[in-house]
Parts: structure tokens; sequence; C-alpha cells
């Protein structure tokens, strides 16, 4: 299950992202047949974007779709693609993940997910400001960027901890 969500302010927040990629020791990843142009992956220090993430309430919207009280972010880091760039299909090494589209100007260039069960590639349609939630088990992938678009994403892992008792009123 693919949930997607808006993210409230995403003009303010894609603004101050952007200042952090610019200022920020990031590293291009280039790994077996990946290539990604931009990355803080491997940067341990704290990420100042997230805290912006957090105050837009998207965790608050996260929660009452999963129903649970409490999230621990585990991970969290930026994905900048340009023009070749691809990360193909992976999983997290999570319970769930979620990316942001800081930057997506067509959605033909947005994470696509490969269903195990039925063999096939899922589109997500996601658009700039858009938050995907999922499993992080399910293989996806960012397909390669086949023009001078960029493409800026925001990856996080987090745990679920514990339900909320709301999931009994379904029963």
């Amino acid at each position: 299950m693919i949930t997607k969500l808006r993210l409230n302010h995403h003009l303010q927040i894609k603004e101050s992202v952007l200042k952090y990629i610019e200022k920020s020791n990031s590293v291009s990843i280039l790994e077996k047949q990946d290539k990604i142009s931009l990355s803080d992956y491997n940067d341990g220090s704290k990420k100042e974007y997230v805290k912006d993430i957090i105050k837009s309430g998207i965790f608050n919207e996260i929660s009452n779709s999963l129903f649970t009280n409490e999230i621990k972010i585990n991970h969290a880091w930026f994905q900048q693609y340009h023009e070749n760039d691809r990360h193909n299909f992976h999983i997290h090494d999570s319970m769930m993940s979620l990316i942001y589209f800081v930057e997506l100007n067509d959605s033909k260039y947005a994470t696509e997910f490969f269903d195990v069960k039925e063999r096939k590639i899922i589109k997500s349609n996601a658009t700039e400001g858009d938050v995907l939630i999922f499993n992080s088990s399910v293989p996806h992938r960012s397909p390669i960027i086949l023009d001078k678009t960029r493409k800026t994403i925001i990856s996080m892992n987090f745990e679920i901890i514990g339900l909320d008792s709301r999931i009994n009123d379904f029963i």
C-alpha cells in the first residue's frame, strides 16, 4: 500500500531545502548502475530540513493514516538527480519510508514501485509537493532522468511505535 499526502507549506520548505543543499557537504553517488548527482545520505549530521518537514504537520497526517501515536525517524537524507541520473530498484532497511518531492517538474520522473505479486511496475503519479509513504520492503526506483530536468527528493526511514486504539473502531 502506497499512501500519497500533500505537504503543507511546500513552497517555503522547498526554498529552505534548496538553500541547505547549496551549502551542504553533499557528494555524488556512483554505485553499480546508480547515479545520483548530489546526496547527504552518508552525512551523519543533524539535517535542518527535517525540522521544517515536522513543523508542516505531515507526521500528524501520517500518524492518523497509520493509526499510531508515535513515529521514530531513523534516517533522513536528500537526493538530487540531474540528466542521466537514476536509482535502480532497491529497498530500505526499516519499517516504513517516505519520499517528499521537493522538485519534480514532470511526474514521469516520480518514484516507481515494483509489485512483486503481479510482477509489474506501479507508477506513483506523484507531483511536486507530494509525500509518498510505503513499507520499506517494497522495491522502488527513481527512473532515469532523460532531459535537463532537476529532481530533488527528501527520503526518510521511520518506525511506527505502537497502534492507536482508534483502529478498533473499525471492528
